[in-house]
């Protein structure tokens, strides 16, 4: 929360209630300054008055797939991975999102 009080929020992402779309949901964050995944509670990502910000990585699912927005901290846009789930994996759902998803952000973390 320390850094979180040097930063404020500007009107265009004022907290609000957003929605996502039936069926998909937010499984965790990881950012340069929370490398873990969090699952629960609040993180930021950072943006800085230079166009600077935070590397973060930011995992979605569904029934049938993960996906991954991986935000680079130096470039304009943010690039989409997809990972579909197989018929074994969907077995132990709950292990395969943890698992999932550990692998996807500890190649986040080496790239």
């Amino acid at each position: 929360k320390k850094i979180d009080s040097q930063f404020q929020s500007t009107d265009e992402f004022e907290e609000s209630s957003a929605t996502l779309p039936e069926g998909i949901s937010i499984y965790g964050v990881a950012t340069s300054y929370y490398p873990e995944i969090m699952t629960e509670g609040e993180v930021s990502i950072y943006l800085y008055p230079t166009g600077e910000k935070d590397s973060a990585i930011i995992l979605l699912y569904s029934n049938e797939e993960m996906v991954s927005l991986d935000i680079p901290p130096f470039e304009e846009r943010t690039f989409d991975n997809y990972y579909p789930f197989s018929e074994n994996e969907l077995v132990n759902f709950e292990y395969t999102l943890e698992s999932k998803a550990k692998d996807i952000v500890e190649k986040w973390q080496k790239d």
